[in-house]
This record gives structure tokens, sequence and C-alpha cells, in this order.
């Protein structure tokens, strides 16, 4: 075989190799191989339909094997997210530029919080406890911060009601404990 042509034996040890290292979405995982194949050169004898229709059924078998799970992958990133402190309506929008689609996205957030709480909540917590913001800051700081913490959490995309109501907590004990609420 020469190396400017592409098979589909060469696509699926393509994208092998491609998802030992990385974990990828259906969508985004179908970007790659047919950037692939337009980077080895479809040749004269192949055209894109025939290029599709391999990368379809390589697709469908990764799936039917486990090698491909679009579930798996957006909830491994959800909790990762929320763990970092990112706002739902942000790791919606992550996940969906990554190539998920809305209901997978949805169907992994309600699953989250029904396994423990709000995820707007949890994310918001961890932000603050990352960035040592309202009560995780020194007590005679945190008047003099409110309104910087405030507009650290808007940009990161919470409410302004979520906000302050974690900013304003009296104690880190009170603020872990909104959580339960």
């Amino acid at each position: 075989m020469k190396k400017d042509t592409i098979t589909k034996d060469s696509l699926r040890q393509s994208g092998l190799r491609y998802l030992e290292r990385y974990t990828a979405s259906t969508q985004s995982f179908r970007r790659v191989l047919m950037k692939k194949a337009a980077r080895v050169g479809l040749g004269a004898e192949l055209d894109n339909n025939q290029v599709s229709s391999w990368i379809d059924s390589i697709i469908t078998r990764f799936i039917e094997v486990g090698l491909l799970n679009d579930y798996q992958v957006a909830r491994n990133h959800c909790e990762s997210l929320i763990k970092r402190g990112t706002a739902t309506s942000r790791i919606i929008a992550k996940l969906q530029r990554k190539g998920f689609e809305r209901h997978t996205v949805d169907h992994v957030i309600k699953e989250l919080e029904q396994e423990g709480g709000v995820a707007d909540m949890k994310a918001a917590l961890n932000l603050v406890k990352r960035k040592k913001l309202g009560p995780y800051r020194p007590e005679e700081e945190r008047s003099m911060y409110r309104k910087r913490d405030l507009e650290v959490m808007g940009r990161a995309g919470f409410s302004y009601l979520l906000s302050q109501k974690i900013i304003d907590s009296p104690t880190i004990e009170f603020a872990d404990n909104l959580l339960a609420l």
C-alpha cells in the first residue's frame, strides 16, 4: 500500500490510535477521520461518499464495541467542568462545541443533579473555594472585595442571585450547607 492512499482499514487504524490517546464524541471523531482522509488524499479512485460510508461503518462498529460512548464522555467532561467551577450554561455550550448533542448533555446534567444536588450550586461553590472568594476570604477583606467577587461569579456564568447567596454567606460552613437546602 502506498503512503498517499487511504483505505477503510487505514482509517480504522488511525481511529484506533486516536482513541488510545483521546476521548472523543462521535461528531468530533468523525471530524478527525474526515481530516485524516483529506490530508492523506482521497485519490482518483475514491470519492467523498465512499470515504463517508467507510467512516460511518467505522463509527457504528466502534459504538457497538464500546470504543465510542457519547454519554460517558459527556458525563466525564461535565463532572470535570463542575469540579473546576464552570456554570451549567457554559458546560452546555462547551460540550455542544465539542460535538455532543444537546439532549445527551441535558440528560447528563439532570442525572448529575439527581445524584448530588444542583449542578450550578456545586460548580459555584467549587469556583468560590478555588478562587478563595466570599466566605473563603479573610473576614476583614470580604466587604472590600464583595463587588469584585460577584463580578468573577458573573463572568463565570452564574446568576446574580446564586452568586450573591454564596458570596454573602457568613461562614464557610454556611456556604457548604447551601447545597443541602
